[in-house]
């Protein structure tokens, strides 16, 4: 793993280490449920049909942790069932299975302490709505600023776009260096601290 993705993923950690220590959770079974969703389990019938996981770069992971669901996108999906402990004993350096397991472990046990509202992907009109609210939100308390997009999300960059002043960081080699809404998508390693 490049230095600057492990830089981020340990922050990731820390603070997520955090949390489970705050709310005593470092030992309560989570089960993951790893079969990839197909993609209209995951987001549905949309309207734009560019999304990553409708052209198979990407499968849809969920955990579900004591009711609650967390959804992360991977590209390689892997069962899994143990502890939180366990999950933040993975190697997330070497192995890109288990990143997609940390990640929707975090959105499954953040969104049990209602830290979070929104770990569970949007579907079927829902992406496209969501994008025109990204606009606005942007709009109403951003308007002069500059505008990052990290990972390419096509439905939010069509209309993000219309403001000017936008960037596009993304891993994908499938996409880094190509024009997507007339936006030069860059390196996302390469490009973070610029």
């Amino acid at each position: 793993m490049e230095n600057k993705q492990k830089e981020i993923y340990d922050k990731i950690k820390n603070r997520f280490i955090k949390i489970v220590n705050e709310n005593g959770l470092n030992t309560t079974l989570i089960k993951i449920e790893s079969r990839g969703l197909t993609a209209k389990e995951a987001i549905g019938n949309t309207e734009r049909k560019d999304y990553p996981i409708l052209i198979g770069n990407e499968v849809m992971l969920q955990a579900n942790y004591k009711g609650s669901i967390g959804q992360a996108f991977t590209p390689e999906p892997v069962a899994f069932s143990g502890t939180i402990e366990d999950v933040l004993e993975m190697d997330l350096d070497n192995d890109l299975r288990n990143r997609g397991i940390f990640i929707a472990t975090i959105n499954a046990v953040l969104r049990y302490l209602n830290l979070s509202t929104s770990s569970i992907h949007c579907k079927d009109k829902e992406p496209g709505l969501c994008a025109i609210k990204y606009l606005e939100f942007l709009n109403e308390n951003y308007s002069n600023k500059k505008v990052l997009l990290v990972g390419l999300q096509p439905g939010i960059l069509s209309q993000i776009k219309k403001r000017g002043n936008v960037r596009v960081l993304d891993l994908n080699p499938e996409n880094i260096g190509k024009v997507k809404e007339s936006i030069l998508i860059e390196d996302g390693l390469e490009k973070y601290d610029e």
